[in-house]
């Protein structure tokens, strides 16, 4: 619960208090021909054990010291996943086909793409204000490669805030 009421909090997981029988409910939906879609960024809550997990794995981005990179986004903070880490990429990958699309959502909006903190210090080595223009690319491509492991049930929609024109152009319809 925050100061203006209760809000996504970030895990990628399905809270069955907060929302009960969603699983059962999207597949009724789907049969009544209603798509369910849901929202994902590239930011894990540091309260969260998705962020304990990719910490324990050095899957975050890391600021001046070496620490993992922690953004204030209003009453909570968030570790920056870095997508620049194949192996971190991969992760999230899976955590997207896990709580997504293992859940039955028809879609997602992934959020969040154009936002990269220019003070993070990236697995790459490339510099995050150098990065930050690729980084709705990677983003985007993260989704694609969760999206297109299960290709051959889906045709369903990825909702990509600001993407920048060569994305769109590297993604099939």
């Amino acid at each position: 619960m925050t100061s203006f009421g209760k809000r996504v909090m970030w895990n990628w997981k399905w809270n069955s208090d907060n929302y009960p029988q969603l699983d059962s409910r999207i597949k009724q939906w789907k049969e009544e021909g209603i798509q369910f879609l849901s929202y994902i960024n590239p930011y894990v809550a540091s309260d969260k054990d998705l962020c304990a997990e990719a910490a324990k794995h050095g899957y975050l981005a890391k600021d001046a010291t070496g620490g993992d990179y922690l953004v204030e986004f209003g009453e909570f903070y968030g570790g920056v996943v870095d997508l620049t880490n194949p192996e971190a990429y991969d992760w999230f990958k899976d955590v997207i086909k896990k709580n997504m699309i293992a859940l039955g959502c028809s879609g997602w909006m992934a959020d969040f793409g154009e936002y990269l903190p220019t003070d993070t210090y990236l697995h790459n080595g490339v510099s995050a204000e150098i990065m930050h223009n690729a980084w709705p690319a990677l983003w985007a491509k993260c989704n694609y490669d969760a999206f297109t492991g299960d290709r051959q049930t889906r045709r369903d929609p990825v909702l990509l805030c600001a993407p920048v024109i060569p994305v769109v152009r590297s993604i099939p319809p």
